[in-house]
């Protein structure tokens, strides 16, 4: 707590500190209301809440930085985080005796991880569609094409928030 206390001291920090408040807040108040009032929406409520949860999260990923780097390790906590629930949330809608749900699944998977790896995540995807090619990755399983494309969009964002932009933020800080 003492870790949030410092980051709110600067107007930014404060800003960073809502984004997390409101993010957590999006997280879990959506899923708490619509299994308490339509169960049939359960899943796709989920999904936009956490598309909304991925761009609040990118966008604290970048204000860390511009805040000299306050926070770094929660934002880089709250970023993994989502990307578990993500994953989380197209296995429990995969339902292998029903293939609409596994596409549905892909499509659910697809948004959400391009969302948070948005913009490098377009060439993990060009990357995923050239490797399935060549070694037939659709062949592997619907639990274990979405693994594989779910991990290589986790490590595409990653380098992107928390190696590259750090490295150009002190370059350009630099110049």
């Amino acid at each position: 707590m003492t870790e949030i206390a410092r980051i709110s001291g600067t107007r930014g920090g404060k800003v960073l500190v809502a984004l997390w408040v409101l993010t957590a807040a999006i997280l879990l108040v959506t899923p708490a209301v619509t299994w308490l009032s339509n169960r049939e929406e359960f899943f796709g409520n989920i999904t936009f809440s956490l598309l909304v949860a991925s761009v609040l999260v990118n966008i604290s990923n970048i204000l860390v930085y511009i805040v000299q780097n306050r926070g770094v390790k929660i934002a880089r906590a709250t970023w993994i985080g989502i990307c578990f629930i993500a994953l989380l949330l197209v296995i429990s809608i995969m339902d292998p005796g029903r293939p609409d749900t596994i596409k549905d699944a892909g499509m659910v998977l697809s948004y959400l991880m391009l969302t948070l790896s948005f913009p490098i995540g377009f060439l993990g995807v060009l990357l995923l569609v050239g490797l399935s090619q060549i070694f037939s990755l659709g062949e592997a399983g619907p639990y274990t094409s979405n693994l594989m494309a779910w991990f290589l969009l986790v490590a595409f964002g990653y380098i992107q928030w928390f190696i590259l932009l750090p490295y150009i933020i002190k370059r350009v800080r630099k110049s």
